[in-house]
């Protein structure tokens, strides 16, 4: 037995990344890429913080959290380690700071980067929905911090997987000033799943099948980025 999972780990090392993606593409998750990888995933806003609404009545922080379990399952079914920011509707700020809002959506902020920076955590993935006031945009898009290449190879590793997957998107993963990426230590990505203010997307980020399509999505991009790493790195 266990010099057929050398065997497996050594062919594993030698599959080309696109091999390895289409072999996911049947939503058979893949172990040997992800086997013991530590992966943090923050799904944006919380408790008092409902983060954008859209037109169903929708807010922010459910989808966000339904598609962050989702992924969670498909990577721990991957051997991957997995650390949630929070995995329930809360936040991580104290209630004993009532409606200073502000300071609690700091005080969050602050905690998610601690504990995803004490974790052990070789990468982060944190996941929002877009807004604007015009419906018309659409589709989703990676971002990472300027002056990170790592995250910059990250980044463009889940936009890829967004366009492969959704297929509602050319655009290119983007530099982006986000609290979470530019203070924290570890590897990281946002990831605006779609545009909760485009009335027809925002039907469909509501939607429990598209929710599993996107974590699906997000989970190919990762694995991807682990793929394409060095062996042994």
């Amino acid at each position: 037995m266990r010099r057929l999972l050398i065997c497996l780990l050594a062919l594993a090392a030698m599959i080309a990344p696109m091999m390895i993606l289409r072999h996911c593409q049947t939503r058979e998750t893949l172990s040997v890429p992800l086997l013991y990888r530590i992966v943090a995933i923050d799904p944006g806003h919380g408790g008092v913080d409902p983060g954008a609404l859209g037109h169903n009545g929708m807010h922010e922080k459910a989808i966000v959290l339904n598609i962050a379990l989702k992924l969670r399952s498909l990577l721990q079914s991957s051997g991957a380690i997995v650390v949630m920011t929070r995995d329930t509707d809360t936040d991580l700020s104290e209630a004993s700071l009532g409606n200073q809002y502000s300071r609690r959506k700091r005080q969050d902020l602050e905690r998610r980067v601690e504990l995803i920076d004490n974790s052990g955590a070789e990468l982060l993935v944190s996941i929002h929905v877009n807004s604007i006031a015009s419906g018309r945009w659409a589709g989703g898009q990676a971002f990472y911090s300027p002056g990170s290449d790592q995250g910059k190879l990250l980044a463009q590793s889940l936009q890829s997987a967004l366009k492969e997957v959704l297929k509602n998107t050319n655009r290119q993963a983007a530099t982006g000033d986000y609290y979470i990426m530019r203070e924290s230590q570890t590897l990281a990505s946002l990831v605006e799943v779609g545009f909760i203010s485009n009335p027809q997307e925002g039907r469909l980020l509501a939607q429990d099948d598209y929710q599993n399509k996107v974590a699906w999505a997000i989970y190919v991009g990762i694995l991807k980025h682990f793929a394409a790493q060095p062996s042994g790195s």
